[in-house]
């Protein structure tokens, strides 16, 4: 899955959406929309114009976070031993 971390860029630098939709000139929908992931594709202008404003790379913006509910765990953790009958 990969994660927007847009909201938390902009808590680092103490900026709000309003802020970055000033300094990026795009509308304020299009950057909430953006933060929010809302669409399937982004828009290439406006993911160079919020890098831009903000000084970051795409990839701070974008992460990959592996999908853990695809991983598959073979022996789940158990609070009691499992006892086995001896004959």
């Amino acid at each position: 899955m990969i994660k927007n971390r847009l909201k938390v860029l902009l808590a680092e630098r103490d900026m709000t959406l309003a802020d970055l939709a000033r300094a990026t000139g795009k509308h304020y929908t299009t950057i909430n929309r953006f933060q929010r992931s809302d669409r399937e594709f982004i828009n290439q202008p406006t993911l160079e114009a919020v890098c831009a404003a903000l000084g970051v790379q795409p990839g701070d913006i974008l992460v990959y976070v592996p999908n853990l509910s695809l991983i598959h765990i073979s022996e789940p953790t158990r609070r009691t031993p499992i006892s086995y009958a001896v004959f």
